[in-house]
């Protein structure tokens, strides 16, 4: 069984922590002398590390992230959400900037549109935004194919596309010219 012990003893940081706060422009040597005529034996070391450590800022939570603010327990959101308003509007004003300017946009002009309408949006965030609608666009390519729908230069009835005309103009050009082209249709049409 554990012992109980009697009202807890001021430990030996927090008596340094005491003296800084009283002495403030006191060395770590007079501080440890200081502290030896009270009877606390303390080390130079410990005594350096309270006395020039930066403070703490937010206490870490699991796996290093931060613990939550006061706002985000308080019911409210989270920093990035709330610079903008709600959670996800970065990312759609970053698909919005593709969808009208095009995915082959470079990530450094859609941070500078976005900045000029005052979102800030990191470029690694734009980079990978776009990197999953462009994958996300070969999927519905993939299976678009796959499932059997037209092909890109599919034209209505009787029109006539320009990828169609591009591939006829290759094929006049192997046969020869246009004149042989057609004498070689002609001869076609007959033997049907």
């Amino acid at each position: 069984m554990a012992k109980k012990r009697g009202p807890r003893a001021e430990s030996a940081s927090q008596k340094i922590r005491d003296f800084i706060a009283g002495n403030p422009k006191a060395g770590p040597a007079a501080i440890q002398a200081a502290l030896m005529e009270q009877g606390v034996n303390v080390s130079k070391s410990l005594i350096n590390n309270i006395k020039y450590s930066k403070p703490k800022a937010a206490v870490k939570g699991r796996r290093g992230r931060k613990g939550k603010t006061a706002a985000v327990r308080a019911g409210g959101t989270n920093g990035a959400a709330a610079a903008t308003g709600q959670r996800g509007e970065k990312a759609d004003a970053v698909r919005g900037v593709f969808q009208t300017h095009g995915l082959r946009t470079r990530t450094r002009i859609v941070v500078q549109i976005l900045a000029d309408q005052g979102i800030a949006v990191s470029p690694a965030q734009v980079s990978k935004i776009k990197q999953s609608l462009r994958s996300k666009r070969r999927l519905e390519r993939a299976m678009g194919r796959a499932v059997g729908s037209k092909p890109a230069h599919a034209t209505i009835a009787g029109a006539v596309s320009v990828r169609e005309l591009i591939e006829a103009k290759g094929l006049v050009t192997r046969l020869g010219g246009i004149a042989r082209t057609q004498h070689l249709l002609d001869v076609l049409h007959q033997l049907q």
